[in-house]
């Protein structure tokens, strides 16, 4: 059995502190291990470690055990040579019995003599000291024989001059404490007793060495510590349940016997589960900073109950599964992190560790007692299910458990992230507001890939009054980065242009033209204003080289004034010198088109009707594009300009442009070409047709004031062509 001193309570303090009796029992413990280990410490050098209030203790307790070593060691220090060495400590030197002393006690009966000065052979009733085991603050631990019982027991004595009455009842409370257990892992106590004015405790001997020896020596396998820790949980149930808490569990106080079997010792801070305030030192400190919990690390002994006993083993668990402590540092650093501060997760000092091993270890250490086991006990039944194989019960804490913990743990950052998770809130609600307006208006997902890719992109808005690029600049969309990229548009058609590469003079680009089709309406059994569920809509353009495109074709500059009055013009636009049917795109001669001469309709091969789509199409295939009335309108004054200026031929090298061959546009009529267009809705929707100069009565077609004339897009006659056209520049691209 081992000794654990107990702070005087008289002296305690508002704050949680560490009692001076703690400080000086460490010191003690660190000199007599050195006297164990064959060495011969000083005790001024013990002494120099120690600057606080209670210098003189320190000295006595120092001065004992250095005495009682040295008398078992055949060299016995005088008195004198005390007083020679420590002149300040004279008065305590001199209460002592020493030398002079001695040799008037040695005329006194063997029965007689105060227990302070027994050494090996001396008797305490029917026990015979054989040899001292311990030593502690409030006496010492010997081997001893009983021989009445003829048995080995450990028998610790009080030391007289040392115990204040509240050390007394704490050390009496020890034997009553181990006096109500019986278990195979609790070290049982035969007799407490008094004998000259020293109280002593015979206990069962332990053949073996304690936890802390062990673990200096080897590192137990993970299978050893479960079933050693099983079995100490156990045990400590079994006080539990009798009402006792030890309050001081560490390896000090684990004895290994010959046969590894653990024996829990020492319950010098044993409380009784039933016991008021009056002996449990509230605002004191009360066991071993190392293994002691959070609320006995806050000196609030009020809330100390068996669950304190279950974070103590959880922290010599640790310690075996890992090999070092749950905190290092001084006294008032290893108080403050178990108040604090959360260990490392075993497996990161050791990435062998079980899972399962860690979990039980880490629900057992939980600051909070309402979140260990709730018994020793559910502790031991989890390390038995890991020994045979089975699931463990407890599980590791999930996301949002830690983050609840953190934040009670960290109450001014908690406020802090419960205001930015206000503030995520409300841009994630004025997000989803605008998601909910943009579906609502119909918007769609739009995902634009070329070929080949890497293209940039400007995206028009063509007026479904016009059917032209807005003359609006600020509606152009230009998304960020390179195709492949998704964009966002409300249902209509659009001019899309894509340019290769992104940086410098263009080596290729398109221009086409794409329909972002209208949201279903929800059906009947929705709500209304709902819409069904949007299909992602997907453009693929294939980019072609553009000299590739414009070889053969007309370059026509266009002049500035004319582009004042109409902005979507190109500066210079290349125009294919021919007019396109739709026999795969090949071109048509103006003799074989109808309505060429005498305003004759003829008849032509099915094949070379096509709608406005379908020239779009082919159109699209060649790299090109339909060109606008008013594109038409820059050829002809183009024309007209060369006439003037050249004796060539009149249509220089745009041929039937004005051979009476009608050709697609991409205008559309508008309210504003003619007063009747207002009075057949119809007319909105239709096709203006360029270059024909002929009858007026031609099939499917429709007569207009102006000389035009206009066709709904999916008209089929094969009275119209098209005419390939391509801007020289991108016109969009740049804001």
């Amino acid at each position: 059995m081992s000794e654990a001193r107990v702070p005087d309570p008289t002296e305690n303090s508002a704050q949680p502190r560490i009692a001076e009796s703690d400080k000086i029992d460490q010191l003690c413990d660190v000199f007599e291990d050195a006297w164990k280990a064959g060495e011969a410490p000083r005790i001024d050098d013990f002494l120099n470690r120690y600057d606080g209030p209670a210098r003189e203790q320190l000295f006595t307790e120092l001065l004992l055990v250095d005495r009682e070593y040295r008398i078992h060691c055949g060299t016995p220090a005088s008195k004198e040579l005390y007083l020679d060495q420590f002149p300040s400590f004279r008065t305590v030197i001199g209460k002592l019995l020493f030398d002079s002393m001695e040799s008037e006690l040695a005329t006194e009966p063997r029965a007689t003599r105060p227990l302070t000065e027994l050494a090996a052979g001396s008797r305490i009733v029917e026990f015979e000291l054989i040899e001292p085991i311990g030593t502690g603050a409030t006496g010492t631990v010997w081997k001893a024989h009983d021989t009445l019982m003829r048995r080995t027991v450990a028998l610790k004595i009080s030391r007289q001059a040392r115990l204040t009455p509240p050390e007394r009842e704490r050390f009496l409370r020890e034997g009553q404490a181990c006096g109500q257990l019986r278990h195979a892992n609790i070290v049982a106590v035969y007799r407490v007793g008094e004998d000259r004015g020293s109280v002593f405790i015979a206990a069962e001997f332990i053949h073996g060495v304690d936890l802390r020896t062990l673990l200096s020596q080897r590192r137990p396998d993970f299978q050893e510590t479960a079933a050693l820790i099983a079995q100490l949980a156990e045990a400590l149930h079994h006080a539990h349940e009798r009402g006792v808490i030890h309050r001081d569990l560490k390896p000090a106080n684990i004895m290994i016997d010959s046969q590894g079997q653990p024996h829990i010792t020492d319950f010098g801070l044993a409380k009784w589960a039933t016991e008021g305030p009056q002996l449990t030192e509230q605002g004191n400190i009360l066991g071993t900073p190392a293994y002691m919990s959070p609320e006995q690390a806050r000196g609030n002994a009020r809330n100390v109950d068996h669950r304190a006993d279950v974070y103590s083993l959880g922290a010599m668990f640790y310690e075996m599964l890992v090999g070092k402590r749950l905190f290092e540092g001084d006294l008032p650093a290893i108080v403050h992190q178990a108040i604090h501060e959360n260990p490392p997760a075993p497996h990161k000092h050791d990435a062998a560790v079980p899972r399962e091993l860690e979990v039980i270890c880490l629900k057992a250490i939980c600051k909070e007692p309402a979140r260990r086991y709730p018994s020793a006990q559910e502790m031991a039944v989890d390390l038995r299910r890991y020994l045979r194989g089975e699931p463990i019960l407890a599980r590791p804490a999930g996301a949002f458990e830690r983050s609840w913990l953190w934040l009670r743990k960290h109450p001014a950052l908690a406020a802090s992230v419960v205001l930015l998770c206000a503030l995520v809130a409300i841009v994630f609600k004025t997000v989803s507001l605008a998601q909910k307006n943009y579906e609502l208006r119909g918007f769609r997902s739009i995902a634009i890939e070329t070929s080949p890719l890497g293209a940039r992109i400007a995206i028009v808005p063509i007026s479904p009054q016009t059917g032209e690029p807005t003359a609006d600049l600020a509606t152009i969309v230009r998304p960020a980065g390179i195709t492949p990229l998704v964009t966002t548009l409300a249902p209509g058609e659009y001019l899309i242009e894509a340019s290769l590469p992104p940086n410098g003079a263009p080596r290729s680009f398109a221009e086409v033209r794409r329909i972002v089709p209208a949201l279903e309406k929800a059906d009947s059994k929705k709500k209304r204003g709902e819409v069904s569920e949007a299909k992602p809509v997907s453009f693929f353009i294939k980019l072609h080289d553009l000299q590739d495109v414009v070889a053969g074709m007309v370059k026509v500059p266009i002049r500035a004034e004319f582009r004042r009055l109409h902005p979507h013009v190109p500066a210079v636009l290349y125009v294919d010198a021919h007019e396109s049917g739709a026999i795969q795109g090949q071109p048509l001669s103006a003799a074989s088109a109808p309505g060429n001469s005498g305003g004759s309709t003829g008849e032509s091969s099915s094949n070379s009707s096509l709608t406005f789509p379908v020239a779009a199409r082919l159109a699209e295939v060649a790299g090109k594009r339909i060109a606008s009335a008013a594109e038409y309108e820059a050829m002809e004054q183009w024309i007209k300009e060369q006439r003037t200026a050249s004796s060539a031929a009149p249509e220089g090298e745009l041929f039937d442009l004005e051979a009476g061959l009608a050709e697609w546009t991409t205008t559309r009529c508008n309210s504003r070409d003619n007063a009747i267009a207002g009075a057949e809705s119809r007319l909105r929707a239709m096709q203006r047709l360029a270059g024909y100069r002929g009858s007026d009565d031609l099939p499917g077609l429709r007569r207009w004031v102006d000389g035009q004339l206009i066709a709904l897009p999916d008209t089929e006659s094969n009275s119209i062509g098209y005419r390939g056209v391509h801007s020289a520049t991108p016109r969009f691209l740049e804001p």
